[in-house]
Formats: C-alpha cells, structure tokens, sequence
C-alpha cells in the first residue's frame, strides 16, 4: 500500500489521506502516533470496514460511525490501483476497485491479496488493530483471542490428526466428523443391546427346551414283546379268515340267490319319466258366458206387452167420438165429424195392425240371436269340461305313475345292495404254533408301539429344534461379537475425533511455541486453557491476568501480539 484515505468517518469528515511508506523498506512495524482522540483507532478501524467488512470487534458496521450521509475509505497500492469502500447510512456498502465494483467475498479476498494479508477477518482485524487483542482476550472467556491465534497459525488436517489418534486409516464407514461419531457411537450402542438382547433371548429359549428334558420311550424288550403280541394276533386272525373261507363263500351265494329271487319278485316298474304333472284347465269363463247368455235371453220381453202406442189412443179417441152427439180433437180442439171419427179410427186399426205384426217379427228375431248365443255358449262349456275331464285323467295317470315308481324305489332300496361272493381260497394257511393272546393284550401290545412311535417322533423334533436353537444362540453370539466390534471402533472413532481438536491444538501451540518465547521475555504470555476448564485462552502480561497490566505494558503486549501474528503469517504490509 501507498496511502490509506478516510473520509466520512468518525471525526474525518472531509477526506485525509496517510502516506505510507514503500513496503520494500518496511522493516517492522507501523507505528501510528498522535495526541488523544486525533482518531488513531478510526483510522485502523477503518482500515478494518475495508479489508474485514466488519468492526474491528467482529461487529457489522453500522450507520453510527459515519460523520456524514457517506463515509468512504479507500487504500492505493503500488501499481496504482485504488481499492475502496463506501458506506452509506441506508446500510448499504459498495466496493469498489478502480472503476469496477468489488462486491463478492472473493473481490474482497483479492484487496486483501493486493495487501498481502490472508482473507481471515479475525486475523486481520488483531494485525491492523493490536488493541484490540485485548478486548478479545476479555471477550467470552478469551474463545475470540484462540480464533485469532489459531488463523495465523499453519493449517493442519484434522483428518491427520483423527488417523494418528485411530493408529490407522480411517475406514469408509467411519463418521465424517465429531458430531456424526457422536451419533455413530450412539447406533453402534443401541445394536450392541440389542444383539446381547438377541442372546438372551435365545439363550433363555434353550435352556427352557432343555428344562423340559427330551422324551423317554418305552424299553426295547416292551416294545419287542409288544410285536410279538401283535404278530401271533396278526398270525392267528389269518388263520381264521382262511379257515372259514368256505363257509364265508357259500353264505354269500346263499345271500345272492335270496337277493336275485326277492328282486325277481318285485313288480316291473311303472312308465315314468318324472316330469311335472300337466295343468288342468279352469272352465269358469265358459261358464260365465253361458250364464250371461241365459240372463239376455230371460230379459227379453213380452210380444203383447209394453205400453198403449199413439195409434192405440188415436182408436181409443175415435171409438170415445162416436158415441158423443158432438166432439172434438183432445189436441187441437177441432170439431169431429162422424165420418171424421169412422176415418181415424179405421186408419188406426191398420197402423196397429202393422206395428203389431212388425213387433212380433222383432221379438222373434231377438230371441232366436239369444238363443243361437245360449246354445253356443252352452256348446263351449261342453267342450272345456270335457278337455278339463280328460287333462284330470292324465294327472290321475300321471300320480298313479309317479306313486308306482315311488314304491318301486322303496322296494328295491328295501332289497338292499347286491351282495358279493369272495373268489375261493386257493391254499390252506397253517394254523399258529403260539397261544392266541387275549383282547386285553392285544389292546395294551398296540398301546405301547403307538407309544413308542410318538414318543420316537417327539424325540426327533425335540432335538431339531435343540440343534435350531443352539444355533440361534451361535448365530447371536457372532452378532454380539460383531456388534461389540463396531462399538469398541465406533468408541474408538468418537474418542479420536473428540482428541482430535486437542492434538490438533497442541500441534499448533508448538508452532505458537517457537514464537511464543520471544513474547514470554519480554513479559507476555498466552495459555490455552485445559481440560476441565472454561473453553479459551487467557493473556498474561508480567505473570499476571492482562487487565492487572498498566495501559504501556498493554500497549507494548498489543504490538508484540500483533507482531507475533505477522510472523505466523508470514506476510508484511
């Protein structure tokens, strides 16, 4: 760097820029000097907005230390490029590099590049500004001071460290780190108990089965004198069955010629296919005709009967007429003459005549149709009781049948099946040498080789399932074996991971070591906390706590920390 400009900031309201030496002839340390609140620390704070992006406590920056709407702080190296960055108080920050905005983490990687420092803020931040060691090392137990000190320390694999703490490789199954060891020892646990679970268990189930004992079977000479009791049996029931095969043989042709004689005997079966007998119609509806038909003819009327027509009092007028000296016609009034009353009343007597006559042809006309549709209708009925009478017949017929083929089945299942004749023997059987044993022993000989056979087949499955059960218990021997394996490497492998960090730091305290001497003469000492205290590192100054320490003795341990970090660096700004 060339020159360092602020502007905006704190009490550097219009801009100043610091020149700086040429970094060939920097031979030490950058010492910035001037009275009381001239803005010393706002200028290395500065510094820290532009390198960090953050406070030189870590914080992000904020509004309150703008001394204006935009604070701007910019650095220039030797090739002339101008690095810079501008704070505004809507809280957004723009950086920029010449022309081009430096806005990603690698832009910022590349001005710290530029300066010749490592992109870690925390080790920036104790470089450009050494007071600040301090804050760190009162900070949360001092865990801000040992990030400090362990960024400017040379990187080392964990993994490294993991391995030499293992004695060997770490294998694929192994966790990726503390947290899944941590989980991987839990699992490998959790199936460690349940394979000694599994073992139990099956340990438990064999010693049950055998707490039941394998099962006892008769002696040999029981069973032995039990076969020899079933054999003459055997022996003495063939004896028989041959001896009386004769006699078996002609009292089954006996039975055979009873049954062809009584079966010759039955009657021979009726005609029946067993189908469903026909249905015998209903004549109701002839009948009903025939009786509609005889009503029409009975309502007929009489020839000679039915009220007196006009004719009729046109006579009865005319006869009154001729009797009255004087007369008139009862409808219109008009004066009847005698001649007038002869000439009606004749013309009435013909008109009479011919209703009469044509009357009596009607009336006979009408009862010749009804009694055409009576004898008809009567006909009909005829005819449907005698198709009626004959279906009834054939239904008569049709039970007779099915009630002769019923008995007919009846009889022959009374006969029975056809008896059969055994073929005739065609060699004797000896009769047995031995006495023929008794029923109760036969009964008590079968007892005992039925015995014997179940017995023999429990005996069997008992030691099958003996041998599946000690094997069950081999098997989840070997599992718990292997589990106990896995946990005693997962054990193993958590324990590495959790000395890993401590190997790992104490491999870096021996690099801090080589540079720690020359703080321990002037007085200033870092000591990196144990085990079994509070995570950290504690600052001692002149054998005592830092904040004991007057403010030069602090001061001096700031520059000497800060010149001890550059030398872990080994860069130079």
């Amino acid at each position: 760097m060339t020159d360092i400009t602020i502007a905006g900031i704190g009490p550097f309201t219009s801009p100043i820029a610091l020149p700086l030496p040429d970094a060939r002839t920097q031979t030490d340390s950058l010492v910035l000097a001037g009275p009381s609140e001239a803005g010393k620390s706002t200028l290395a704070a500065a510094l820290c907005y532009l390198l960090t992006g953050t406070r030189p406590d870590g914080a992000p920056v904020d509004a309150g230390v703008l001394s204006g709407e935009t604070g701007r702080v910019a650095v220039t190296n030797s090739a002339g490029a101008v690095h810079e960055v501008r704070i505004s108080r809507t809280g957004r920050k723009t950086w920029r590099c010449g022309e081009a905005a430096v806005a990603t983490l690698a832009d910022r990687g590349q001005v710290l590049g530029v300066l010749g420092l490592a992109s870690v803020a925390s080790l920036v931040r104790g470089i450009v500004c050494p007071a600040d060691l301090l804050r760190q090392a009162e900070t949360s137990q001092g865990r801000p001071l040992r990030e400090t000190v362990m960024a400017a320390l040379p990187e080392r694999s964990l993994a490294d460290a993991v391995q030499a703490a293992l004695g060997g490789p770490l294998l694929p199954a192994d966790a990726a780190d503390a947290r899944r060891a941590v989980v991987a020892a839990t699992a490998a646990t959790t199936a460690r108990d349940r394979a000694a679970g599994a073992l139990d268990a099956a340990s438990a189930a064999l010693q049950r089965h055998e707490a039941h004992g394998r099962p006892t079977a008769p002696d040999a000479a029981t069973v032995a004198a039990a076969e020899a009791t079933i054999a003459d049996a055997d022996a003495w029931a063939a004896w028989r069955r041959a001896g009386g095969a004769a006699d078996r043989v002609a009292t089954q042709r006996a039975a055979l010629a009873d049954w062809e004689r009584r079966h010759a005997a039955l009657p021979p079966p009726a005609s029946f296919d067993g189908a469903p007998p026909p249905r015998v119609p209903s004549t109701r509806t002839e009948e009903r005709a025939v009786d509609a038909a005889r009503a029409a003819l009975e309502a007929l009327p009489d020839a000679q009967a039915g009220a007196p027509g006009m004719h009729e009092r046109r006579l009865a007028a005319a006869t009154r007429w001729a009797t009255l000296p004087t007369a008139s016609c009862d409808l219109c009034g008009q004066v009847v003459t005698a001649s007038r009353a002869a000439q009606v009343a004749a013309t009435a007597r013909v008109q009479i005549a011919a209703e009469q006559k044509e009357a009596r042809e009607h009336h006979a006309t009408t009862r010749a149709a009804a009694e055409r549709r009576l004898a008809a209708a009567e006909r009909d009925l005829a005819t449907a009781r005698q198709r009626a009478a004959r279906i009834q017949r054939e239904v008569d017929g049709h039970s007779e049948a099915a009630a002769a083929a019923s008995r007919y089945a009846a009889a022959v299942a009374a006969l029975g099946p056809r008896p059969t004749v055994d073929p005739e023997p065609t060699d004797g059987v000896p009769a047995p040498a031995g006495a023929e044993p008794a029923v109760a022993a036969i009964s008590e000989a079968r007892a005992v080789l039925a015995r014997a056979a179940r017995v023999d087949t429990e005996a069997r499955a008992y030691d099958v399932r003996a041998a599946t059960l000690a094997e069950e218990v081999d098997i989840a021997d070997r599992a718990l074996a292997d589990r106990e394996a896995e946990l005693a490497r997962a054990r193993a492998v958590d324990a590495a991971y959790k000395s890993a960090p401590g190997r790992l730091m104490q491999q870096q305290m021996a690099d801090w070591e080589r540079v720690g001497a020359g703080l321990r003469r002037a007085g200033v000492e870092l000591r990196l906390r144990g085990a079994g205290e509070v995570d950290g590192m504690d600052l001692i100054i002149d054998g005592r706590p830092w904040h004991y320490a007057s403010t030069g003795r602090r001061v001096l341990a700031s520059s000497l920390l800060a010149a001890a970090l550059r030398a872990l660096a080994a860069r130079r700004y």
